[in-house]
């Protein structure tokens, strides 16, 4: 896969494109993006539904190759990789958070995460994770006995177990209560800062971006703007 260059930003992206179907059916979710994420960073990627976030958010975890372009995650030039290699690269690099938790039900909780954990080298974390999200309690428990948010917590401890240094979150508070999404949030950018992690969130919800670093805004496929935001709010003071 490569040697990690940390004097690289956490993120470069150069005219990077990804076209689905040929001819009349051809699609052009993401096009020409130019982008570089500094390591660390708390991002919120915002637009409606067909903008081409979650498109660029698979890019960048290697789920998919680019169609043009070029897309570099510390240092690693995503698209040389192979199928089997960035595979390689999400378990060792990349902690996902989906909107639907994506548990796996016949593991308890505890279980999903230390599962994940293994793969990625960080197995001692697994309990510590698990009581960070609230749930050492509740570790125990099957995915069908847990609560929507409780899931949800399960799901952000199993992404931070192995201290992956990109954390990548797909509309990650959208199915949860505005109590749960804050604790959900808090704990993101709290671990994200022990360890200089660098996140990345795709939401619709324009409310997150102000506890963000930065606010990308994406239409048809391109980023349209890209602020800088003075002052972060907590997760706390975020209402919606």
């Amino acid at each position: 896969m490569g040697d990690i260059d940390t004097e690289e930003p956490a993120i470069k992206a150069r005219s990077l494109g990804k076209t689905y179907g040929e001819g009349a059916a051809e699609v052009r979710a993401v096009r020409d993006v130019d982008l570089e994420v500094e390591a660390g960073s708390f991002v919120v990627m915002l637009g409606p539904s067909g903008s081409g976030k979650t498109t660029l958010l698979n890019l960048i975890a290697g789920i998919e190759p680019p169609s043009t372009g070029e897309i570099r995650v510390d240092g690693v030039d995503l698209a040389d990789l192979d199928e089997e290699a960035r595979t390689r690269f999400r378990r060792e690099s990349v902690g996902l958070i989906f909107q639907f938790f994506n548990l796996i039900p016949t593991l308890t909780g505890s279980e999903n995460v230390e599962l994940i954990a293994e793969l990625t080298g960080g197995g001692e974390r697994a309990p510590e994770m698990v009581a960070r999200v609230g749930l050492a309690e509740r570790g125990g428990h099957f995915p069908s006995q847990l609560s929507g948010g409780e899931q949800q917590r399960i799901a952000v401890a199993r992404a931070l177990a192995g201290t992956p240094r990109l954390l990548l979150g797909d509309e990650p508070t959208g199915a949860l209560d505005l109590d749960t999404g804050r604790k959900v949030l808090a704990l993101l950018r709290e671990v994200s800062a022990e360890h200089n992690q660098t996140v990345v969130l795709v939401t619709h919800n324009a409310v997150i971006g102000r506890m963000a670093d930065r606010v990308l805004r994406m239409r048809d496929g391109r980023i349209v703007s890209d602020e800088v935001n003075p002052e972060p709010v907590g997760a706390g003071q975020l209402e919606w």
